[in-house]
């Protein structure tokens, strides 16, 4: 079983080798599809290394984004929850990935400092760590919550918080929470500092609540950024409740950027 499957085109050959050598320097097991055995059928040992893999790189370019291949392998991957997104052109993602920021590696050569490749290298740490059982962002913590006024042992389930995705460090921000109950409803509360009201997105999908959205780094007139801690970022969080709900079903109020939604029966 491989660390690392690499999805690619096979038009960028030689401008992913640089890649795979120095995730090979570091430790890691790498698969590519240059490792198929002869007189193997193709696409099943694709899929046997995919399934087997604990992290998959799927490598966006001009060659590779419009392939229906490296798609449903990013799709697979997707699934899994092991994806792990990098552009080697200035290309626009697939809609159906976009929430996931890639890496941005135009150009690199695996030898000069990078920041992107260094922030690729800790999301590769983390997803293989989750895929071992180890240590999970406190994002991933699984709580538990019941259904008000109702038998505990019937209506718990739980509390779903998806995992952000692996590129945690500057790309992906997740938002603080807090669920709690009052008089037969729930109450979510999210700290959404510096997001305009335009840019959130509050969606409903039978019993879950997603709430999305950009928080973007503010650039006043002709000033020179000197240090930035503050970067724009998207966020996603999504929360399973122990029961159907409705848009219809819900009031949510957005000020001072404290994001509070009452979810009603």
């Amino acid at each position: 079983m491989s660390d690392i499957f690499i999805s690619y085109s096979s038009e960028d050959l030689s401008r992913i080798q640089p890649l795979i050598t120095v995730l090979e320097r570091r430790g890691w097991s790498v698969w590519w599809d240059r490792n198929i055995p002869p007189g193997t059928v193709f696409a099943d040992v694709i899929e046997k290394e995919m399934n087997a893999a604990r992290c998959t790189i799927v490598v966006w370019s001009k060659n590779s984004i419009s392939s229906l291949w490296i798609r449903t392998e990013a799709s697979v991957a997707q699934s899994r929850n092991n994806l792990i997104p990098v552009l080697i052109d200035d290309v626009k993602v697939p809609f159906e990935f976009s929430l996931i920021q890639a890496a941005y590696l135009p150009g690199w050569d695996g030898r000069s400092p990078s920041r992107e490749a260094d922030n690729l290298f800790k999301a590769i740490s983390t997803t293989l760590e989750r895929s071992h059982g180890g240590n999970i962002s406190d994002s991933s913590i699984n709580s538990t919550i019941s259904q008000p006024d109702s038998s505990r042992e019937e209506l718990e389930k739980e509390l779903e918080l998806i995992p952000r995705p692996p590129l945690i460090d500057q790309y992906y921000w997740t938002p603080p929470m807090d669920v709690d109950t009052l008089g037969g409803q729930y109450i979510v509360t999210m700290d959404l500092p510096g997001v305009s009201m335009d840019e959130l997105e509050i969606e409903i999908q039978s019993s879950a609540l997603i709430v999305s959205g950009v928080r973007r780094t503010l650039i006043y007139g002709d000033q020179e950024s000197l240090y930035r801690e503050r970067k724009g970022s998207r966020f996603f969080r999504k929360i399973t409740l122990p029961k159907d709900i409705s848009k219809k079903g819900i009031e949510p109020d957005y000020r001072d950027g404290v994001l509070r939604i009452i979810i009603r029966d």
